[in-house]
């Protein structure tokens, strides 16, 4: 897929022969973890972002699920997270991969239990 902005990314991947959202989202906490914590090892600088938000809650100022914490960027309660729907499914894996960044873990990988 040779393109760079994510909704269209989105849009393209939905479109794919035997694409099951219900399939997706029994494994799209694992990729999710799998893929963010890749990131952060492979870009000791967004690491060191990341790191730098403890113990603030994170979450992805969105309303598409699993992703984000319900209320849009623009939304008067985005600052307050008391306020959001929920965390996110986004905003739970940046802060399990910032609290166990540098942990060694088993061969096949370790996979948080949400």
């Amino acid at each position: 897929m040779n393109l760079q902005d994510p909704y269209m990314m989105k849009e393209r991947a939905k479109q794919i022969k035997g694409y099951s959202k219900s399939a997706w989202l029994a494994k799209c906490e694992e990729v999710a973890y799998i893929a963010t914590k890749e990131k952060y090892d492979q870009n000791p600088l967004y690491a060191d972002v990341l790191l730098s938000t403890y113990p603030k809650l994170l979450g992805e100022a969105s309303t598409e699920q699993p992703w984000g914490c319900g209320l849009t960027l623009r939304h008067t309660d985005i600052g307050n997270p008391r306020k959001w729907k929920e965390q996110g499914l986004l905003g739970e894996t940046l802060q399990v991969v910032s609290t166990t960044r540098n942990v060694e873990y088993p061969e096949l990988g370790y996979i948080p239990n949400f």
